[in-house]
């Protein structure tokens, strides 16, 4: 992100290689993962957490939404490991 800092960019005048580089991805919105064992809650991205939330509907139905399940306080940890086939690739610690 502090590649970006020292140039003087402004919301909705991004240029295409900031963008290219990933820094829009700076401000993905973030869905939170409840601790779980030796595993401290934390966050992972927003299109992550629809990921899980899709595999989840398949599994479970759609009687809540990933809006509700976030406000919940998220997927667990080992929950969403098991939901994505993988550890979460975006989550980052509280």
């Amino acid at each position: 992100m502090t590649k970006y800092l020292d140039k003087s960019f402004t919301v909705g005048a991004l240029p295409s290689q900031a963008y290219r580089d990933g820094w829009e991805r700076t401000f993905e919105r973030r869905a939170p993962i409840q601790r779980e064992d030796s595993v401290p809650s934390g966050t992972i991205a927003w299109s992550e957490h629809i990921e899980a939330y899709v595999a989840y509907v398949k599994k479970y139905g759609n009687n809540q939404s990933a809006e509700r399940l976030a406000e919940r306080g998220g997927f667990g940890f080992f929950e969403i490991t098991n939901l994505l086939g993988h550890e979460p690739k975006t989550w980052r610690p509280r």
